[in-house]
């Protein structure tokens, strides 16, 4: 492997189509809001940070801690577009960031309420 440099320039037009998603996640302070039943395999979920403070999406299978899938949310305000391929099963899907407020560090996002269960069939 040899690394390579690539240079970013502004975008060539101002439309830029948002791509389809199967599914839709909402996240904030502190709640994620997705489908709580999906179809097995890979979909693409629009992923909307309608909060104020930083997010992720940490999806594991339940009983286990092995990470099936992961995405950082967006900044607040914005949306953002994952795809997971996710096996049949139940898994958790919660956000681990350590709340901030007033430039103190508190208790992880999950702790106060971002942590839901959903179910891939």
């Amino acid at each position: 492997f040899e690394p390579g440099f690539f240079r970013v320039g502004p975008a060539q037009d101002d439309e830029v189509e948002s791509p389809e998603s199967d599914y839709e996640i909402a996240v904030g302070e502190y709640y994620i809001e997705l489908p709580k039943e999906i179809a097995v395999g890979p979909h693409t979920f629009s992923l909307t940070n309608e909060g104020e403070q930083d997010h992720e999406v940490l999806v594991f299978e339940k009983g286990s801690e092995k990470e099936s899938a992961y995405a950082l949310a967006p900044v607040p305000g914005a949306t953002a577009w994952v795809t997971f391929d996710l096996e049949a099963g139940k898994y958790v899907v919660a956000c681990h960031f350590p709340d901030v407020k007033k430039g103190k560090i508190g208790e992880p996002h999950s702790k106060l309420g971002m942590r839901t269960t959903i179910t891939v069939k």
